[in-house]
């Protein structure tokens, strides 16, 4: 919990602790499955050239344009 920012989480009520556990271990899942999709869309695009737009497009999107 302290990695996640919960610098007080010793001081948490058990039921308390164990909701955030449970959230972080959702954002945690999130953030795997999202970073498993941009491997799968590179890995896509260096098979196919319509995937190229398509993972270009995503990272234009992720990046707000910046990239």
């Amino acid at each position: 919990m302290l990695a996640n920012g919960h610098t007080n989480a010793w001081r948490y009520p058990l039921g308390m602790l164990q909701d955030e556990v449970r959230l972080v271990h959702q954002r945690q899942d999130k953030q795997a499955a999202c970073a498993m999709s941009g491997m799968y869309m590179a890995v896509a695009a260096l098979l196919d050239s319509n995937a190229v737009r398509t993972f270009n497009d995503k990272i234009k999107e992720l990046t707000h344009g910046e990239a």
